[in-house]
């Protein structure tokens, strides 16, 4: 029973922690009229997401955006209208350690100012992730590794075609 079970418990934990955002991660302190959003990188174990640009809005106005450089951000927000409800989006890598693929994601969280407990909570959940395409382009062009294009395959020297590196010996 235990040979069947921990596998079992061990895939439905693995499929949560897939399902994570970085928006799930994400926290808000301070005051109606200044707050500041905080959005951490993650690993051990979670897949490998940072921030890379954050930004908050009431409607159509833009109340703050930051530059996250792809490390723990803090995004400090100057809501001077006082508005009562803030989306705030964040734009994200996500990076899958055992491909090393990197992927750019984006999700939203909206969130509500609460009188009562003098904080910021959130309505729900992510309300929005979109993946942005990755156009792969395999034309067989070939490049030094100074990124300038060649016309035939140089010898004795390393060389990118379709994105991988290439050592041609004759």
């Amino acid at each position: 029973m235990r040979k069947i079970l921990m596998p079992a418990i061990l895939a439905l934990c693995l499929q949560v922690n897939a399902q994570e955002t970085l928006c799930d991660l994400t926290y808000t302190v301070g005051t109606q009229g200044e707050l500041e959003v905080a959005a951490p990188i993650t690993g051990n174990g979670l897949p490998i997401m940072a921030p890379i640009y954050m930004t908050t809005f009431v409607g159509e106005l833009v109340l703050g955006e930051d530059s996250c450089f792809s490390g723990p951000c803090t995004h400090v927000v100057n809501n001077s209208i006082n508005a009562d409800t803030i989306t705030t989006c964040i734009d994200y890598s996500l990076t899958d350690a055992s491909t090393a693929i990197v992927d750019t994601l984006n999700c939203c969280l909206i969130q509500v100012w609460d009188s009562t407990s003098q904080t910021w909570e959130r309505v729900s959940e992510a309300v929005g992730i979109e993946e942005l395409e990755v156009q792969v382009i395999s034309d067989n062009r070939v490049y030094d590794l100074m990124g300038r294009e060649l016309f035939q395959a140089p010898i004795g020297q390393v060389y990118i075609q379709n994105r991988k590196q290439y050592f041609r010996f004759q």
